[in-house]
Protein backbone atom coordinates (compact mmCIF):
# COMPACT_ATOMS: atom_id res chain seq x y z
CA UNK A 1 0.00 0.00 0.00
CA UNK A 2 0.82 3.45 -1.00
CA UNK A 3 1.86 5.77 1.96
CA UNK A 4 1.51 9.71 1.96
CA UNK A 5 2.70 12.02 4.09
CA UNK A 6 2.84 15.49 5.53
CA UNK A 7 3.96 17.60 8.16
CA UNK A 8 1.55 19.98 9.48
CA UNK A 9 2.39 23.41 11.07
CA UNK A 10 -1.21 23.30 13.56
CA UNK A 11 -0.98 24.19 16.55
CA UNK A 12 -2.70 21.75 19.01
CA UNK A 13 -4.01 22.38 22.69
CA UNK A 14 -5.77 20.70 25.04
CA UNK A 15 -8.04 21.28 27.79
CA UNK A 16 -8.30 19.78 30.85
CA UNK A 17 -10.07 19.13 34.57
CA UNK A 18 -8.03 19.01 37.51
CA UNK A 19 -7.30 15.88 39.03
CA UNK A 20 -5.14 15.59 42.17
CA UNK A 21 -2.79 12.71 41.85
CA UNK A 22 -3.00 12.33 37.61
CA UNK A 23 -2.30 14.98 34.86
CA UNK A 24 -5.19 17.16 34.33
CA UNK A 25 -5.87 15.35 30.94
CA UNK A 26 -8.19 12.39 29.63
CA UNK A 27 -5.72 9.48 29.31
CA UNK A 28 -2.69 10.08 31.88
CA UNK A 29 -2.34 6.53 32.13
CA UNK A 30 -2.95 2.71 31.17
CA UNK A 31 -6.44 2.35 29.92
CA UNK A 32 -7.34 6.40 30.92
CA UNK A 33 -6.77 5.80 34.94
CA UNK A 34 -6.38 4.20 37.92
CA UNK A 35 -9.20 1.87 37.44
CA UNK A 36 -8.32 1.40 33.68
CA UNK A 37 -12.19 1.89 32.59
CA UNK A 38 -11.09 2.33 29.15
CA UNK A 39 -12.87 5.80 28.57
CA UNK A 40 -12.54 9.32 28.31
CA UNK A 41 -15.22 12.16 28.50
CA UNK A 42 -14.15 13.62 25.22
CA UNK A 43 -15.65 13.41 21.68
CA UNK A 44 -13.79 11.14 19.36
CA UNK A 45 -12.49 12.04 16.11
CA UNK A 46 -15.25 13.12 13.55
CA UNK A 47 -12.22 13.02 10.83
CA UNK A 48 -10.09 10.96 9.31
CA UNK A 49 -7.29 13.14 8.98
CA UNK A 50 -4.35 12.21 10.39
CA UNK A 51 -0.64 13.36 11.72
CA UNK A 52 1.78 10.09 11.99
CA UNK A 53 5.38 10.48 14.25
CA UNK A 54 7.82 7.98 13.34
CA UNK A 55 10.09 6.71 16.23
CA UNK A 56 13.44 6.41 14.33
CA UNK A 57 14.96 3.24 16.88
CA UNK A 58 12.64 0.38 15.11
CA UNK A 59 10.27 -1.73 16.36
CA UNK A 60 7.26 -1.25 18.43
CA UNK A 61 6.11 1.41 20.96
CA UNK A 62 4.06 1.20 23.64
CA UNK A 63 0.43 2.94 23.72
CA UNK A 64 0.65 6.55 25.00
CA UNK A 65 -0.26 8.94 27.53
CA UNK A 66 -0.87 11.94 28.08
CA UNK A 67 -0.04 14.85 30.09
CA UNK A 68 -0.71 18.70 30.17
CA UNK A 69 2.61 19.08 28.07
CA UNK A 70 2.80 16.68 25.97
CA UNK A 71 2.29 12.85 24.48
CA UNK A 72 4.44 10.18 26.13
CA UNK A 73 5.79 6.25 25.26
CA UNK A 74 8.09 3.83 25.67
CA UNK A 75 9.93 2.20 23.02
CA UNK A 76 10.96 -1.22 23.03
CA UNK A 77 14.02 -3.04 22.35
CA UNK A 78 15.06 -7.01 23.85
CA UNK A 79 17.34 -7.90 26.47
CA UNK A 80 20.59 -6.96 25.17
CA UNK A 81 19.83 -5.61 22.38
CA UNK A 82 20.44 -1.89 23.02
CA UNK A 83 18.88 0.78 24.75
CA UNK A 84 15.46 1.71 25.02
CA UNK A 85 13.79 5.16 25.60
CA UNK A 86 11.30 7.52 27.01
CA UNK A 87 9.65 9.86 24.44
CA UNK A 88 8.02 12.96 24.42
CA UNK A 89 6.12 14.52 21.61
CA UNK A 90 4.23 17.83 21.27
CA UNK A 91 0.55 18.23 20.19
CA UNK A 92 1.98 18.57 16.47
CA UNK A 93 3.83 15.08 17.07
CA UNK A 94 7.26 17.32 17.04
CA UNK A 95 9.76 15.25 19.14
CA UNK A 96 10.42 17.18 22.53
CA UNK A 97 12.84 14.86 24.21
CA UNK A 98 13.84 11.70 24.61
CA UNK A 99 15.20 10.22 27.96
CA UNK A 100 17.43 7.21 28.41
CA UNK A 101 18.57 5.68 31.61
CA UNK A 102 22.26 5.76 30.43
CA UNK A 103 21.77 9.78 31.23
CA UNK A 104 22.68 8.99 34.76
CA UNK A 105 24.79 6.45 36.33
CA UNK A 106 22.75 3.35 36.05
CA UNK A 107 23.45 0.45 33.90
CA UNK A 108 21.78 0.26 30.41
CA UNK A 109 18.03 -1.20 31.24
CA UNK A 110 15.19 -2.18 28.91
CA UNK A 111 11.97 -0.41 29.66
CA UNK A 112 10.17 -2.80 27.27
CA UNK A 113 6.22 -3.02 27.90
CA UNK A 114 6.40 -0.24 30.39
CA UNK A 115 3.23 1.99 29.59
CA UNK A 116 4.04 5.78 31.40
CA UNK A 117 2.10 7.41 33.86
CA UNK A 118 2.27 11.21 34.76
CA UNK A 119 0.99 12.97 37.20
CA UNK A 120 -0.36 16.59 38.07
CA UNK A 121 2.56 18.27 38.30
CA UNK A 122 3.76 16.36 35.04
CA UNK A 123 6.14 13.98 36.51
CA UNK A 124 6.41 11.08 34.74
CA UNK A 125 6.39 7.22 36.17
CA UNK A 126 7.96 4.28 34.22
CA UNK A 127 9.42 0.89 34.85
CA UNK A 128 12.18 -0.66 33.50
CA UNK A 129 11.41 -4.24 32.24
CA UNK A 130 14.77 -6.41 32.79
CA UNK A 131 18.19 -5.31 34.30
CA UNK A 132 21.65 -5.62 32.67
CA UNK A 133 24.22 -6.14 33.34
CA UNK A 134 22.39 -7.27 36.75
CA UNK A 135 19.44 -8.13 37.44
CA UNK A 136 18.21 -4.60 38.98
CA UNK A 137 14.75 -2.87 37.91
CA UNK A 138 13.27 0.38 38.70
CA UNK A 139 10.75 2.74 38.28
CA UNK A 140 11.97 5.80 37.27
CA UNK A 141 10.91 9.27 37.76
CA UNK A 142 11.45 11.82 34.80
CA UNK A 143 9.98 15.68 34.72
CA UNK A 144 8.06 17.16 32.20
CA UNK A 145 11.38 18.33 30.34
CA UNK A 146 12.73 15.16 30.12
CA UNK A 147 15.48 14.69 33.60
CA UNK A 148 16.20 12.47 35.36
CA UNK A 149 14.67 12.94 39.30
CA UNK A 150 15.18 9.64 40.66
CA UNK A 151 14.33 6.06 40.85
CA UNK A 152 13.04 3.30 43.53
CA UNK A 153 14.95 -0.31 42.76
CA UNK A 154 13.94 -3.35 42.62
CA UNK A 155 16.21 -7.07 42.81
CA UNK A 156 13.80 -8.20 39.88
CA UNK A 157 13.77 -9.25 36.34
CA UNK A 158 10.52 -8.58 34.08
CA UNK A 159 8.77 -6.15 35.49
CA UNK A 160 6.12 -5.89 33.41
CA UNK A 161 4.08 -2.89 34.85
CA UNK A 162 2.34 0.27 33.56
CA UNK A 163 2.45 2.42 37.30
CA UNK A 164 -1.04 3.77 38.35
CA UNK A 165 -0.90 6.64 40.62
CA UNK A 166 -4.10 7.21 43.12
CA UNK A 167 -5.34 11.15 43.78
CA UNK A 168 -3.11 11.85 46.68
CA UNK A 169 0.15 11.37 44.05
CA UNK A 170 0.96 7.83 45.87
CA UNK A 171 3.19 5.05 42.79
CA UNK A 172 1.88 1.44 43.03
CA UNK A 173 3.96 -0.69 40.48
CA UNK A 174 5.29 -4.03 40.63
CA UNK A 175 8.32 -6.18 41.22
CA UNK A 176 7.97 -8.85 39.15
CA UNK A 177 9.85 -11.85 40.19
CA UNK A 178 10.63 -9.99 43.22
CA UNK A 179 7.12 -11.14 44.06
CA UNK A 180 6.29 -7.82 45.01
CA UNK A 181 3.29 -5.32 44.90
CA UNK A 182 5.06 -1.46 45.66
CA UNK A 183 2.75 1.71 47.11
CA UNK A 184 6.33 4.01 46.34
CA UNK A 185 9.09 2.38 48.22
CA UNK A 186 6.23 0.22 50.61
CA UNK A 187 6.09 -3.60 49.48
CA UNK A 188 3.33 -6.33 49.63
CA UNK A 189 5.02 -9.33 49.27
CA UNK A 190 3.33 -12.10 47.46
CA UNK A 191 3.33 -15.97 47.60
CA UNK A 192 7.08 -17.41 46.97
CA UNK A 193 5.25 -18.79 43.19
CA UNK A 194 4.07 -16.09 42.54
CA UNK A 195 5.03 -13.04 40.37
CA UNK A 196 3.14 -9.98 40.88
CA UNK A 197 3.02 -8.16 37.33
CA UNK A 198 0.66 -6.39 34.89
CA UNK A 199 -0.34 -2.92 35.97
CA UNK A 200 -2.30 -2.64 39.23
CA UNK A 201 -5.94 -1.20 39.35
CA UNK A 202 -7.14 0.84 42.43
CA UNK A 203 -10.46 1.03 43.90
CA UNK A 204 -12.52 4.58 43.70
CA UNK A 205 -11.54 5.17 47.14
CA UNK A 206 -8.11 4.43 46.87
CA UNK A 207 -8.82 1.91 49.99
CA UNK A 208 -7.42 -1.04 47.72
CA UNK A 209 -5.23 -1.73 44.98
CA UNK A 210 -5.54 -5.13 42.82
CA UNK A 211 -3.01 -7.09 40.71
CA UNK A 212 -2.15 -9.85 39.22
CA UNK A 213 0.18 -12.50 38.89
CA UNK A 214 1.95 -13.84 36.14
CA UNK A 215 4.23 -16.60 37.06
CA UNK A 216 5.14 -19.27 39.19
CA UNK A 217 3.10 -22.74 40.11
CA UNK A 218 0.54 -21.85 37.23
CA UNK A 219 -2.38 -20.41 39.53
CA UNK A 220 -1.80 -16.78 39.20
CA UNK A 221 -3.61 -15.57 41.99
CA UNK A 222 -5.65 -12.42 41.91
CA UNK A 223 -4.07 -10.42 44.90
CA UNK A 224 -6.37 -7.41 46.75
CA UNK A 225 -4.18 -5.35 48.47
CA UNK A 226 -5.50 -2.84 51.33
CA UNK A 227 -3.49 0.60 50.24
CA UNK A 228 -3.06 1.75 54.30
CA UNK A 229 -0.50 -0.43 55.10
CA UNK A 230 0.25 -2.30 52.13
CA UNK A 231 -1.09 -5.62 53.70
CA UNK A 232 -2.95 -9.14 51.84
CA UNK A 233 -6.73 -8.40 52.03
CA UNK A 234 -7.60 -11.37 50.10
CA UNK A 235 -6.67 -13.28 46.75
CA UNK A 236 -8.40 -15.52 44.72
CA UNK A 237 -6.58 -18.36 42.68
CA UNK A 238 -7.77 -17.70 39.29
CA UNK A 239 -5.12 -17.48 36.16
CA UNK A 240 -4.53 -13.34 35.97
CA UNK A 241 -1.63 -13.91 33.75
CA UNK A 242 -0.25 -10.92 34.76
CA UNK A 243 -2.87 -8.19 32.92
CA UNK A 244 -4.73 -5.00 33.30
CA UNK A 245 -7.69 -5.68 36.03
CA UNK A 246 -10.46 -3.59 35.55
CA UNK A 247 -12.33 -1.97 38.67
CA UNK A 248 -16.46 -0.80 38.69
CA UNK A 249 -17.40 -0.01 42.32
CA UNK A 250 -16.51 -3.59 44.01
CA UNK A 251 -16.22 -5.31 41.16
CA UNK A 252 -13.33 -6.54 39.28
CA UNK A 253 -13.07 -7.79 35.40
CA UNK A 254 -9.95 -9.75 35.15
CA UNK A 255 -8.11 -10.92 31.70
CA UNK A 256 -7.15 -14.15 32.32
CA UNK A 257 -5.05 -16.92 31.44
CA UNK A 258 -7.67 -17.27 28.12
CA UNK A 259 -10.34 -16.23 29.97
CA UNK A 260 -12.10 -13.46 31.24
CA UNK A 261 -14.14 -13.07 34.78
CA UNK A 262 -15.52 -11.21 37.51
CA UNK A 263 -14.62 -10.76 41.06
CA UNK A 264 -16.41 -9.00 43.77
CA UNK A 265 -14.71 -7.51 46.30
CA UNK A 266 -16.92 -8.58 50.23
CA UNK A 267 -14.17 -6.87 51.76
CA UNK A 268 -12.42 -9.45 53.77
CA UNK A 269 -13.01 -12.20 50.58
CA UNK A 270 -13.40 -12.31 46.68
CA UNK A 271 -16.44 -14.03 45.29
CA UNK A 272 -16.27 -14.83 41.74
CA UNK A 273 -19.47 -14.31 40.22
CA UNK A 274 -18.82 -15.60 36.74
CA UNK A 275 -15.93 -16.78 34.29
CA UNK A 276 -15.72 -16.88 30.35
CA UNK A 277 -12.89 -19.59 29.56
CA UNK A 278 -13.89 -19.54 25.80
CA UNK A 279 -12.97 -15.74 25.52
CA UNK A 280 -8.84 -15.44 24.86
CA UNK A 281 -9.00 -11.43 26.73
CA UNK A 282 -5.49 -9.68 25.96
CA UNK A 283 -3.97 -10.42 29.26
CA UNK A 284 -0.87 -7.58 28.86
CA UNK A 285 -0.63 -4.16 30.41
CA UNK A 286 -2.06 -2.09 28.09
CA UNK A 287 -5.13 -3.52 29.12
CA UNK A 288 -7.71 -5.66 27.32
CA UNK A 289 -11.08 -4.56 28.56
CA UNK A 290 -13.28 -1.37 28.46
CA UNK A 291 -16.19 -0.44 30.27
CA UNK A 292 -19.17 1.61 28.86
CA UNK A 293 -21.41 3.93 30.78
CA UNK A 294 -24.21 2.01 29.31
CA UNK A 295 -22.96 -0.66 31.63
CA UNK A 296 -21.48 -2.77 28.72
CA UNK A 297 -18.05 -4.65 29.08
CA UNK A 298 -16.10 -4.70 25.95
CA UNK A 299 -13.23 -7.12 25.25
CA UNK A 300 -10.38 -7.65 23.02
CA UNK A 301 -8.87 -11.45 22.18
CA UNK A 302 -5.60 -12.50 21.17
CA UNK A 303 -5.39 -14.50 18.39
CA UNK A 304 -9.19 -14.89 17.39
CA UNK A 305 -10.23 -11.80 16.00
CA UNK A 306 -13.11 -10.95 17.92
CA UNK A 307 -14.66 -8.26 19.95
CA UNK A 308 -17.08 -8.80 22.96
CA UNK A 309 -19.39 -6.53 24.13
CA UNK A 310 -21.02 -8.55 27.76
CA UNK A 311 -23.50 -8.35 29.97
CA UNK A 312 -22.15 -7.64 33.04
CA UNK A 313 -24.63 -8.98 35.42
CA UNK A 314 -23.70 -12.76 33.82
CA UNK A 315 -20.66 -12.27 31.02
CA UNK A 316 -22.87 -13.72 28.45
CA UNK A 317 -22.92 -11.87 24.77
CA UNK A 318 -24.94 -9.35 23.88
CA UNK A 319 -23.14 -9.15 20.74
CA UNK A 320 -19.95 -9.87 18.96
CA UNK A 321 -17.75 -8.79 15.84
CA UNK A 322 -15.72 -11.07 14.18
CA UNK A 323 -12.93 -9.66 11.82
CA UNK A 324 -10.55 -12.81 10.95
CA UNK A 325 -7.41 -14.41 12.64
CA UNK A 326 -5.68 -11.75 14.66
CA UNK A 327 -5.08 -9.74 18.10
CA UNK A 328 -7.93 -7.17 18.77
CA UNK A 329 -6.65 -4.62 21.34
CA UNK A 330 -7.93 -2.87 24.74
CA UNK A 331 -10.84 -1.32 23.24
CA UNK A 332 -11.06 2.48 23.97
CA UNK A 333 -14.63 4.86 24.41
CA UNK A 334 -15.05 8.12 23.94
CA UNK A 335 -17.90 10.41 26.03
CA UNK A 336 -20.56 9.56 23.33
CA UNK A 337 -20.02 5.49 23.80
CA UNK A 338 -18.36 5.35 20.88
CA UNK A 339 -15.77 2.37 20.61
CA UNK A 340 -12.68 2.36 18.96
CA UNK A 341 -10.00 -1.43 18.86
CA UNK A 342 -6.88 -1.47 17.08
CA UNK A 343 -7.10 -4.67 15.06
CA UNK A 344 -3.54 -5.91 13.06
CA UNK A 345 -2.52 -3.23 11.31
CA UNK A 346 -6.03 -1.32 11.02
CA UNK A 347 -8.12 0.87 13.54
CA UNK A 348 -11.67 0.79 13.64
CA UNK A 349 -14.36 3.12 15.25
CA UNK A 350 -17.43 0.99 15.91
CA UNK A 351 -20.84 2.07 17.71
CA UNK A 352 -22.77 -0.23 19.96
CA UNK A 353 -26.43 -0.73 18.63
CA UNK A 354 -27.87 -2.46 21.49
CA UNK A 355 -27.52 -6.00 20.10
CA UNK A 356 -25.11 -5.62 17.32
CA UNK A 357 -22.36 -3.41 16.65
CA UNK A 358 -21.62 -1.91 13.05
CA UNK A 359 -18.33 -0.49 11.98
CA UNK A 360 -18.54 3.34 10.79
CA UNK A 361 -15.36 3.38 10.18
CA UNK A 362 -11.31 1.55 9.05
CA UNK A 363 -7.87 3.13 8.88
CA UNK A 364 -5.46 1.27 7.62
CA UNK A 365 -1.96 1.61 9.25
CA UNK A 366 1.68 0.74 8.94
CA UNK A 367 2.44 -2.19 11.33
CA UNK A 368 0.27 -3.69 13.66
CA UNK A 369 -1.50 -1.33 16.53
CA UNK A 370 -0.57 -1.62 20.31
CA UNK A 371 -3.09 0.41 21.84
CA UNK A 372 -5.12 3.53 21.41
CA UNK A 373 -5.74 6.85 24.07
CA UNK A 374 -7.93 9.51 23.28
CA UNK A 375 -7.35 13.01 24.00
CA UNK A 376 -9.08 16.79 23.80
CA UNK A 377 -8.95 18.80 20.45
CA UNK A 378 -8.12 22.24 19.24
CA UNK A 379 -10.55 24.81 20.75
CA UNK A 380 -13.59 25.21 18.96
CA UNK A 381 -12.97 22.11 17.45
CA UNK A 382 -16.07 20.46 19.15
CA UNK A 383 -14.16 16.37 18.74
CA UNK A 384 -11.14 15.35 20.16
CA UNK A 385 -8.00 13.12 18.78
CA UNK A 386 -7.44 9.29 18.78
CA UNK A 387 -3.83 8.17 19.45
CA UNK A 388 -2.50 5.20 17.92
CA UNK A 389 1.03 3.27 18.54
CA UNK A 390 1.93 0.40 16.03
CA UNK A 391 4.51 -2.43 16.27
CA UNK A 392 6.81 -0.71 13.60
CA UNK A 393 7.41 2.63 15.64
CA UNK A 394 4.48 4.66 14.44
CA UNK A 395 2.52 7.17 16.38
CA UNK A 396 -0.79 8.67 14.87
CA UNK A 397 -2.85 11.25 15.92
CA UNK A 398 -6.08 11.19 14.14
CA UNK A 399 -9.20 13.72 13.67
CA UNK A 400 -7.16 16.68 12.02
CA UNK A 401 -10.52 19.01 11.15
CA UNK A 402 -9.13 21.11 7.90
CA UNK A 403 -9.35 19.30 4.96
CA UNK A 404 -5.82 19.72 2.62
CA UNK A 405 -4.10 18.42 -0.52
CA UNK A 406 -1.78 15.48 0.11
CA UNK A 407 1.49 16.50 0.00
CA UNK A 408 5.14 14.86 1.12
CA UNK A 409 6.93 16.09 3.44
CA UNK A 410 9.56 15.12 5.96
CA UNK A 411 11.57 16.78 8.76
CA UNK A 412 15.04 16.34 9.21
CA UNK A 413 15.59 16.70 13.13
CA UNK A 414 18.51 16.21 15.82
CA UNK A 415 16.92 13.33 17.25
CA UNK A 416 15.79 12.02 14.16
CA UNK A 417 13.87 11.61 11.19
CA UNK A 418 9.74 12.56 12.12
CA UNK A 419 7.64 11.85 9.41
CA UNK A 420 3.75 13.18 9.35
CA UNK A 421 0.69 11.82 6.98
CA UNK A 422 -2.39 13.39 6.59
CA UNK A 423 -5.08 11.52 4.61
CA UNK A 424 -8.07 13.75 3.12
CA UNK A 425 -11.55 11.78 3.25
CA UNK A 426 -13.06 15.29 3.46
CA UNK A 427 -15.88 14.11 5.47
CA UNK A 428 -17.03 13.80 9.28
CA UNK A 429 -17.75 10.57 10.32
Amino acid sequence: MTKTLIATMASLCMTTTLIAGLANSPWPMVQGGAQHLGRADVEGPRFLNTVVYQWDGGGRITPPTIGEDGIYFTTGQYEGSGNSYLVAVDRELNERWRYTNDNNDMATRDVLTTVPAVNDSGRIYFNSYYGSPSPYTHVYMVDEDGSYVGAWGATANYVQSAPAIDEDGNVYWCRGNARGLMKNTSSFYAGSDDYIGGAPALSEDGSAVYAGTNGGDGIRPLYAVNTSDMSEKWRVDKGTQGGAPLVDGNTIYVPGNSELYAIRDDGSAGTELWNRTDIDAPSTVYGGLALGTNGVLYSGENDNGTLYALDTSDGSDMWTLDFGTGKVTAPVIDGDGMLYVGFNDSIMKIEDLGTSGSVLWSLDVIGNVQGLALGDGLPGMGSGFLYATTSDGYLYQIGIPEPCTITLFGLAAASGLIMRRRRDHRSEQ
